[in-house]
């Protein structure tokens, strides 16, 4: 059994954990969209792919 301390403690710790998560996710899809803008029309016949493709 954790102590009223130990436990506002661990969820404190908890919530910044998600916060980190959620924020390293957002970091990936940017450098993956940075890419996807650098790359312009260079890979345009694998954009219209991915544009066709149906949509599960």
């Amino acid at each position: 059994m954790l102590s009223s301390g130990e436990d506002w403690l661990r969820r404190s710790l908890k919530k910044h954990v998600l916060a980190l998560t959620s924020l390293q996710r957002t970091i990936a899809r940017l450098r993956s969209r940075i890419g996807w803008l650098q790359e312009g029309d260079a890979n345009t016949s694998y954009f219209s792919h991915a544009c066709t493709l149906p949509q599960a």
